[in-house]
């Protein structure tokens, strides 16, 4: 049974639904958490915290539980580690849902902020913040 989500998370999590095509708001809600979670390991401690704030507090959380130091992944290993956390491993879906959710952050977040998580990712994950749709 799904945690009760807040109007936020409901509104992201519906989002990401229609961009990456999911079926149901729950798998939506569980690929945005796992996309959350990495994203947490991949950026830093304080980056983490700050773009926590521009999220629902659901994602916010399960990035900021991440922090510590960030472990640098490329586009493959980190589409492995959210794959394996939605137990898929459809390398193309995955990238595909991965993309919709990171549109979605992009939407949701400041410029600035964005702008400085980026800035610590490697370019090919950069480039799947840029995607409009999955």
């Amino acid at each position: 049974m799904q945690p009760e989500r807040s109007q936020q998370m409901t509104e992201f999590a519906e989002k990401v639904r229609e961009r990456a095509g999911i079926d149901n708001a729950e798998e939506a809600d569980q690929l945005s958490r796992a996309c959350a979670q990495v994203l947490g390991e991949t950026i830093s401690g304080g980056q983490a915290e700050n773009l926590a704030l521009q999220l629902p507090d659901e994602l916010g959380a399960e990035l900021a539980a991440q922090r510590g130091q960030a472990s640098s992944f490329d586009k493959a290993q980190f589409l492995e580690k959210v794959g394996g956390k939605i137990f898929s491993v459809d390398t193309d879906r995955v990238e595909r849902q991965v993309a919709a959710v990171f549109a979605t952050i992009r939407e949701t977040t400041r410029k600035g902020e964005l702008d400085d998580t980026l800035a610590q990712l490697p370019p090919e994950l950069t480039e799947m913040f840029d995607r409009e749709k999955a």
